[in-house]
């Protein structure tokens, strides 16, 4: 339960080559893979900051594999029920949204053809 009276700090490490130190230390090769990995140079630098350097490290970048006219972007004020989508601090904890979140979901995937 929450305590107003208390104090709360919360750390988040944003320097992702800490955590994979170890491995890139002890693999023979390390290949990074992944779209959330942008900006890759970034993270190159982070884990192997010598070999960048020596021209060791070797990139390949591909395009997106979706056809732009797959894609379909939406914004949704209200779910199924009429909720509603606030999904602010104060809301999204709330299991009447995250309800409606869900009911959401399982239409989205009835409706499309072929799945999401």
């Amino acid at each position: 339960k929450d305590h107003p009276d208390r104090s709360l700090f919360k750390f988040l490490l944003l320097d992702s080559g800490s955590r994979f130190m170890e491995v890139v230390r002890e693999a023979r090769a390390v290949v990074l893979v992944g779209g959330t990995l942008q900006p890759v140079e970034d993270m190159a630098l982070q884990l192997f900051p010598d070999a960048l350097r020596s021209g060791r490290v070797r990139s390949l970048t591909c395009s997106h594999i979706v056809p732009a006219e797959h894609l379909c972007v939406l914004a949704l004020p209200k779910g199924p029920t009429g909720l509603p989508l606030r999904l602010d601090h104060t809301n999204r904890q709330k299991s009447s949204v995250i309800d409606e979140l869900g009911r959401l979901i399982v239409n989205v995937t009835r409706a499309v053809n072929d799945g999401v």
